[in-house]
């Protein structure tokens, strides 16, 4: 082989080598992209299931705030019919004259 040869063969090889580290990047740059859309895809279904569980929680988490709310309710009209019957009470015992 001769020095022109040789250079010749040397220069097709470093375009060969360059043109494979091109493609390499393009693929690099398209698998990238691919795992991003993938990514996002998955990120919008999680995003939607918490909702819809969010969702539902928050139903069944209203509801027992409003039983807790008329237990609360409940209590509130027994103490007053509690502090009511004691007042009552109370007199009767003035009027009988029974020490309390």
């Amino acid at each position: 082989m001769t020095k022109e040869q040789i250079e010749e063969r040397l220069s097709e090889l470093f375009a060969n080598i360059n043109e494979k580290r091109n493609h390499d990047l393009k693929l690099l740059t398209q698998l990238k992209q691919e795992i991003m859309t993938q990514a996002e895809r998955s990120c919008e279904r999680l995003e939607r299931h918490m909702c819809h569980m969010h969702e539902a929680k928050g139903k069944e988490l209203d509801d027992a705030v409003n039983k807790l709310l008329g237990v609360l309710d409940r209590i509130r009209a027994l103490e007053t019919e509690l502090d009511s019957s004691k007042s009552s009470l109370n007199i009767l015992c003035q009027d009988i004259h029974i020490p309390m």
